[in-house]
């Protein structure tokens, strides 16, 4: 597939000074710590920066493609979906961007992650397929068995096969050897399993946004159900930190949540009221690092629980850690972003 490169210019947010404007304790079971929100002054944290999309084709203006789910490539580079595009996109460290077209334009690719084989692995979520990429833009895709599945998160395992969240179908799905698709149901009806990560128990675990439980499964299929404590949490993505503990966000419930492999739950409040916590990252500084959809801010946990926010001037999405930074994705104001560790 033919792709195209664009090196942008970085858009770097200008100083401001911190202010500390809240305080709130963890809540739930186990231990905690206090929970600080730091923002900066006058729109954009200045630790930011920010590479706009390429413009659309034929004009100057810049694309609102929708840059959605991101992760690091085994290159080093950092590749991204983009929903409205029907497009995967690939950022260098410097900020140059090449897209890479998909055979459907409709499609809406998702989450997206490496996986066998030098590939990354993403959902279609309208077009019912999981592709793959390779690093030089050749792409595959596999269909999924149940039709309207809505396949929105994504993870490589630990032995090479693909494992993915079925959202309208309320399945956990497993590809093996990019050919065959195997469907494990779930017991909790119209559940909405939507993040996925493996734990350090070996097993895929997953968030059920609309069960308000964190799952996991044997590669045999055998689930384990834990139901969060705080009511309409609607948890949504979920990742392993240093800790060996799996930390979730909480969507409605504005808290980041943490879970052990025994099933006890830690929840830590978010400062920002309707935050609407989504993405999360394990980042190489030790803490978490989440996107904050409501609060347009990119969050930090420590594993003691003390939240700092930085401000930006947009909606964020995706995030990913790199060795020095962790990367983000800004749908509205289609571009992608930075933050210095």
């Amino acid at each position: 597939m033919r792709a195209g490169t664009f090196e942008a210019g970085a858009n770097s947010s200008t100083g401001g000074s911190f202010g500390e404007t809240g305080r709130a304790g963890p809540q739930g079971t186990g231990g905690g710590g206090t929970t600080s929100d730091q923002t900066a002054a006058g729109g954009r944290d200045p630790r930011v920066t920010e590479y706009p999309m390429p413009p659309a084709a034929g004009t100057s203006a810049y694309s609102i493609s929708d840059p959605y789910g991101i992760t690091e490539g085994p290159d080093g580079n950092f590749w991204f979906t983009e929903r409205l595009g029907g497009k995967i996109g690939r950022i260098t460290l410097s900020g140059t961007i090449t897209e890479f077209p998909l055979a459907n334009p409709g499609c809406q690719p998702s989450g997206i992650s490496v996986g066998t084989y030098s590939f990354l692995w993403f959902t279609e979520e309208s077009g019912n397929r999981i592709g793959g990429i390779a690093l030089d833009g050749s792409l595959i895709e596999v269909a999924i068995p149940t039709s309207n599945s809505s396949p929105l998160g994504i993870v490589g395992g630990p032995s090479g096969d693909i494992w993915f969240t079925e959202r309208n179908s309320s399945k956990i799905g497993n590809l093996q050897g990019a050919a065959a698709v195997i469907e494990f149901p779930l017991p909790t009806a119209g559940s909405t399993p939507t993040g996925i990560v493996f734990g350090p128990d070996g097993d895929p675990w997953f968030t059920e946004f609309d069960g308000n439980k964190i799952g996991t499964l044997t590669t045999t299929g055998a689930v384990r159900e834990f139901s969060v404590p705080t009511k309409a949490s609607q948890p949504m993505n979920i990742v392993v930190g240093r800790d060996s503990n799996l930390w979730f966000t909480e969507y409605g419930g504005n808290k980041i949540g943490r879970i052990t492999a025994a099933g006890k739950f830690t929840e830590f409040a978010v400062p920002t009221s309707n935050a609407c916590p989504k993405a999360i990252a394990a980042g190489q500084d030790g803490n978490l690092w989440f996107t904050e959809w409501g609060g347009q801010k990119i969050g930090r946990i420590t594993p003691t629980g003390t939240v700092t926010e930085f401000s930006l001037d947009s909606v964020p999405e995706g995030i990913a850690s790199g060795s020095d930074a962790v990367w983000f994705t800004e749908p509205d104001a289609g571009r992608i972003g930075r933050i210095s560790l």
